[in-house]
């Protein structure tokens, strides 16, 4: 609608001028641009072969592909009848993954999952929290299982965010930032996205920086904001790179060549 529309422009329009007038800012902006012509060559680099091959998930990291799975199995089973404990965790949670993330058998996945989770893996934790937050394709739920499921998911995410684990202090950051399963509360999720950068969880990194960028739960603090967002750039995250692809180029909201602030995820061709 025109009222949508003259909203949005006004906005990106403060939030302009809120960046020309932030010191730190342009005081870190201007240490960028002089490095802006060797990133945007090594980032190109960087991602002209490898956004083609990424999982639809960032996380897990190690995500075998559906033909290893008979492999898997067979690992599994020996290393838990070895007595290893760490040894068996991992190994069924690669299974679990594979099972999962390759689309072989999803819930045959969750339960393994969790049942890792049960024993106390954090891993097992945030993997049931994803499954059971994202749900399945093709399932028919009513809008209070779909409900219930969530806060099942949740509460997985929050034991595993109490034990320490940066992607479950991501992952229930994102719960908080989107009121899913929990109440939205933009300071929580900042919190929760601090502490998931503390331990350069990529992710959280960029997730913090954008909230100290924009002020979202947490004082707004651009030059700060920046040395977030440039160290999730350079472990690789899209979004960081085309953040700061943008902010070099118009106080944030463009895109500049091949980086794309639209998706702010992908890189894209010519």
């Amino acid at each position: 609608s025109t009222a949508t529309v003259a909203a949005t422009t006004a906005a990106v329009s403060l939030f302009r001028t809120r960046c020309a007038n932030d010191g730190r800012l342009q005081m870190e902006l201007a240490r960028l641009r002089r490095q802006q012509a060797e990133m945007v060559e090594r980032w190109a680099n960087d991602d002209f072969e490898a956004w083609r091959k990424l999982p639809a998930r960032a996380w897990p990291a190690d995500q075998p592909p559906a033909e290893e799975v008979p492999a898997l199995r067979s690992v599994a089973t020996r290393c838990c009848a070895s007595g290893n404990s760490q040894r068996c965790h991992l190994a069924r949670f690669r299974l679990a993954t594979a099972l999962v993330y390759a689309g072989v058998d999803p819930r045959e996945g969750l339960e393994i999952y969790m049942s890792l989770a049960e024993d106390g893996n954090s891993d097992g934790m945030v993997a049931c929290g994803i499954c059971l937050i994202d749900g399945f394709d093709g399932v028919d739920e009513s809008m209070a299982e779909i409900e219930h499921r969530e806060r099942a998911g949740c509460t997985w995410l929050r034991k595993a965010s109490e034990r320490g684990n940066a992607q479950g202090l991501y992952e229930l950051g994102v719960c908080h930032y989107n009121g899913t399963a929990v109440e939205m509360d933009e300071v929580r999720a900042a919190e929760l996205f601090k502490l998931a950068a503390e331990q350069d969880h990529t992710h959280g990194l960029f997730m913090y920086g954008d909230c100290l960028l924009e002020g979202v739960g947490c004082a707004q603090d651009g030059g700060l904001a920046l040395q977030y967002i440039q160290a999730a750039a350079d472990r690789g995250h899209r979004g960081a790179r085309s953040r700061l692809m943008a902010l070099l180029t118009d106080n944030g909201q463009v895109a500049d060549g091949l980086f794309t602030d639209r998706s702010r995820q992908s890189l894209i061709d010519g």
